[in-house]
C-alpha cells in the first residue's frame, strides 16, 4: 500500500461480519506503511500471555486520519487467532456520531438474520 488510502477488502469478506480475517492483510495493517504521503501504523496487537489469541484494536494514526475501511472498522478489541485469521470473539464495529464527518459515508453490509436480511437505508 504505496502512498494510498487503505485497500478495499476482498468480495465476501467484509472484516466486521466475517468469521476469518486474513491473517496477510491483518499483518500488513499492523505494519508501519506510506499512505497519502505519511508513515502510518492502522492497527495494533496485544497477544495474550498464554493462549495463542490476540487483540487487535485500530490505532490513533487510523482516527486521526480517518482511514476507516472494514478491517479498521471491525478492530475494536477483536480477539483472533494470529495463525489462522478466525476471529474468537469481536465487539461492535466502529460507529459514528451523527454529526461525524464519516458518519454516512461508509456502507452497512447486510447481514442476514434468521432468513431476514437487515441493511441500513437512508430516506
Amino acid at each position: 500500500m504505496s502512498n494510498s488510502s487503505i485497500e478495499p477488502s476482498e468480495p465476501g469478506q467484509d472484516a466486521r461480519i466475517s468469521l476469518t480475517i486474513s491473517p496477510t492483510r491483518i499483518r500488513r495493517y499492523l505494519s508501519q506503511q506510506t499512505i497519502k504521503e505519511r508513515q502510518l501504523t492502522l492497527l495494533k496487537s496485544s497477544p495474550h500471555p498464554s493462549l495463542p489469541i490476540s487483540i487487535i484494536n485500530y490505532t490513533n494514526d487510523t482516527e486521526w486520519h480517518r482511514q476507516w475501511d472494514d478491517l479498521t472498522m471491525a478492530a475494536r478489541v477483536l480477539v483472533i487467532e494470529p495463525s489462522t485469521g478466525t476471529v474468537v470473539s469481536r465487539a461492535f464495529s466502529k460507529f459514528f456520531n451523527w454529526d461525524e464527518r464519516d458518519a454516512y459515508r461508509l456502507p452497512v453490509p447486510v447481514v442476514p438474520v434468521g432468513g431476514t436480511s437487515i441493511s441500513s437505508k437512508r430516506a
